[in-house]
């Protein structure tokens, strides 16, 4: 489950195996691999591992080639082993990064995507939501987890189950028909409470989300943020964030 953007082993201490002694680097290498399997940003960072030390040994083979074709290693069999670096390591290498690209852009579409399905759909529900953009729901919910880590989601979190999104310091479960609400205790004593209040207070949350306001004067619909004031982009006529 995602805690952090560190990855699991350090990018650095494999590079000092790729010296010191290479089979560990593949072996931690592949370890870091398999941790990340439902990790996306983690992912790409993998991507992006892969592919520097692909093309920096490649770089290395080509220099060493370069040098000592001559001398040592003879036309024909130098010749062999540079078109095998190029196979196994540059080609590989230069996908691996145009791959890595690729998934950036598609992760950031995706944030997008959940940003909408959270304040524009009102969807919570992660298996909802990896339905909608077709992922499983281990990688949705660690996508969503590090959204709220970066604050890229606010004012939301995970219930106990990591099943739904609710707001913030709220945890909202359904039961035979019945609701729980839990709540943290922030510095107030549990005599400060007024439970009578706290729908009330968990609903003006809610509504504070981004709001889609339709133009009085024209009708084009603009996207508004909570306290946003702006003039309409066609008539010029004053929007307000609806209270």
């Amino acid at each position: 489950m995602y805690t952090s953007d560190k990855p699991a082993i350090s990018g650095k201490l494999i590079a000092w195996f790729w010296f010191l002694f290479f089979p560990v680097a593949v072996l931690l290498t592949l370890i870091r691999v398999i941790k990340h399997v439902n990790l996306s940003y983690h992912r790409i960072l993998d991507y992006k591992l892969i592919s520097k030390t692909c093309l920096l040994l490649f770089l290395f083979f080509t220099l060493a080639y370069m040098y000592k074709r001559a001398s040592v290693l003879g036309d024909g069999d130098g010749r062999d082993f540079y078109y095998g670096c190029v196979a196994v390591l540059g080609i590989p290498g230069f996908l691996l990064g145009i791959i890595s690209w690729v998934k950036t852009i598609q992760l950031e579409a995706r944030y997008k995507k959940y940003y909408d399905l959270i304040y524009y759909q009102e969807v919570t529900s992660v298996q909802d939501i990896a339905k909608a953009v077709n992922k499983r729901e281990s990688i949705v919910r660690n996508d969503l987890l590090r959204m709220i880590e970066l604050r890229m989601i606010e004012d939301m979190s995970f219930d106990a189950d990591f099943r739904h999104l609710a707001p913030s310091h709220w945890g909202i479960h359904e039961s035979d028909g019945s609701f729980t609400i839990n709540f943290e205790l922030t510095g107030a004593g549990l005599e400060d409470l007024d439970f009578d209040e706290a729908p009330a207070r968990m609903s003006k949350k809610v509504k504070r989300a981004p709001k889609t306001v339709e133009c009085s004067g024209c009708g084009a619909k603009s996207v508004l943020q909570r306290g946003e004031k702006k003039n309409c982009d066609y008539c010029d006529s004053v929007l307000t964030y609806p209270r």
